[in-house]
Parts: C-alpha cells; sequence; structure tokens
C-alpha cells in the first residue's frame, strides 16, 4: 500500500478536528475516521475496520493493491497482535505481529 497517498474515499464513523493548513499554517476543520469505517485509496488499496483519531486501531482488514490481505489486530496503523497475512499466490503467515 503507498502509506504517502493522501487521496482516498472514506465512508463511516468520524469526529471533527483541525489541523494546520500546509499552505497558510490556519487551522481547518477535517473530518477525521474515528470508529468503524472504511477507505479506499486512489491505488486501489481497502482497510475496513475501525479507526482511532484516523489511523487503524484494533481489528481490521487491509486489503493491498497487488491482492495481499492481512486480517486482524492494528496499533497506530501497523499490524499489530494476532494476525493473518495472505499474499496472491495463496501463501500465508498466521501469527503474531
Amino acid at each position: 500500500m503507498d502509506k504517502d497517498s493522501l487521496e482516498f474515499i472514506y465512508w463511516g464513523e468520524h469526529i471533527i478536528g483541525e489541523l494546520p493548513n500546509m499552505i497558510d499554517d490556519k487551522k481547518r476543520e477535517y473530518l477525521i475516521p474515528h470508529g468503524e469505517g472504511r477507505i479506499i485509496w486512489t491505488n486501489g488499496s481497502i482497510y475496513e475496520g475501525n479507526f482511532e483519531n484516523g489511523v487503524a486501531e484494533g481489528k481490521g482488514r487491509l486489503i493491498g493493491s497487488d491482492g495481499t490481505v492481512y486480517t486482524g489486530e492494528f496499533k497506530e496503523g501497523n499490524f499489530h497482535g494476532v494476525g493473518r497475512l495472505v499474499f496472491p499466490d495463496t501463501q500465508f503467515y498466521v501469527g503474531e505481529w
């Protein structure tokens, strides 16, 4: 997944938060994913699951644009805890991250 891509579509629960604008440093209100939701990036990657302050946290599923699928626990946007990673060639890993 291209984590640098900022273009995406999001459906789900959210909170309203303030972030500095990159152009003039004035704060702007943004909808921040928080709770259950689904995000689709322009590269085709999809995350479905729980968000905390805009970051994958708790149980979720990440489908990479190459077809790799991770289902399990996330912490601060990273695989963490018990999970299953399945590659497009059907090889897989189940265990702790």
